[in-house]
């Protein structure tokens, strides 16, 4: 598997520090939704989405 030019010689796979960047992302939009959610009193198209998760 072909490594990412700035990972080479780190022994790091440049896929899964994408993947943890994309974990980390959706982390922090599912908490401020629901934190934004319980401020405003409503809910939008992004706690059905956080629901369904």
């Amino acid at each position: 598997m072909p490594r990412d030019s700035a990972a080479v010689g780190t022994g790091r796979l440049a896929w899964v520090d994408i993947a943890t960047a994309i974990c980390i992302l959706l982390v922090v939009a599912v908490d401020s939704t629901v934190g934004v959610e319980k401020a405003a009193g409503e809910t939008g198209w992004m706690g059905s989405l956080v629901a369904f998760a």
